[in-house]
């Protein structure tokens, strides 16, 4: 056998098309499959929320919000009857328990978290003019946990941690520690405007039942804003977690409407000692 060796044709491995074209199209590749990977891993993480029990979510979130400063106490024993209160009316899940934290610091906040911890501020409670207010207020953070907004909000990566934790049997902390690193991030978790506009719905529900009208509740965040003017650095931070949207105070009304709501009645004023202390 005779061994030959060709030469090879110039251009074989050259293409007519300008390289630029080609690296346009290489990465129009793999912003679409990434787009379409990241898409099915949301649904995916959407599906599994549900499989998720709350127990456990519970057992992740516990040493986190110990290092979370709050206060205990006569307020805080007061805001736990009004949140056990309130979620009768919200039908929450037999398996959820709620946990209110009171936070003596002038922030104009409060916000649900994992586990079904919730922390309320001084400064948001100081700028409730009544009972029906706060009530609103923390029923919409009931809903959120109802709804597990907290875990969805927290994204994919503890869903699928929390997943593999339940195959291998890893425990709960461990995994928390991975997917969360400090406690303080337990306080950035963000919700959807759906989110928050499902929140109100459930809320403005149960403060209706609870005391017969929604008044008090329904103007919630004209308050806030009237308070914002009054103390410039006082209602961002509330606003910061939930976004103002016009539409939401829309949705209220025409809920109201829907449902022939009083829009009026008597108002049920803050406890005393809740008014002195977060006045002092």
């Amino acid at each position: 056998m005779q061994y030959e060796n060709p030469e090879i044709p110039e251009g074989i491995n050259t293409s007519n098309e300008h390289p630029l074209k080609e690296l346009v199209w290489l990465l129009g590749g793999v912003v679409l499959v990434s787009v379409i990977v990241g898409l099915f891993l949301v649904f995916a993480t959407n599906l599994s929320i549900a499989l998720v029990p709350f127990s456990y979510e519970q057992e992740i979130a516990a040493p986190f919000v110990a290092e979370l400063e709050h206060e205990e106490g006569e307020i805080s024993a007061y805001l736990q009857a009004l949140a056990e209160d309130m979620s009768t009316w919200l039908d929450l899940p037999s398996d959820m328990s709620l946990q209110m934290h009171y936070i003596d610091e002038e922030t104009v906040n409060a916000f649900a978290t994992l586990g079904g911890h919730i922390f309320i501020y001084r400064g948001l409670v100081q700028a409730m003019p009544s009972e029906n207010a706060l009530a609103m207020v923390v029923a919409h953070e009931i809903a959120h946990i109802k709804q597990r907004d907290p875990i969805a909000s927290l994204g994919r990566g503890v869903v699928f941690m929390i997943a593999w934790s339940l195959v291998t049997g890893a425990s709960g902390s461990d995994i928390g520690g991975q997917a969360l690193g400090q406690g303080g991030l337990l306080t950035l978790l963000s919700f959807s405007r759906d989110q928050e506009r499902a929140a109100d719905q459930e809320a403005i529900k149960a403060v209706e039942q609870r005391y017969g009208h929604i008044a008090g509740a329904s103007a919630l965040f004209e308050q806030l804003e009237k308070a914002q003017q009054g103390s410039a650095d006082a209602v961002p931070q509330f606003f910061s977690s939930h976004p103002l949207n016009e539409d939401r105070s829309v949705d209220i009304e025409q809920l109201a409407d829907a449902h022939a709501w009083q829009t009026a009645g008597e108002l049920t004023p803050l406890p005393g000692f809740v008014s002195r202390r977060v006045a002092e």
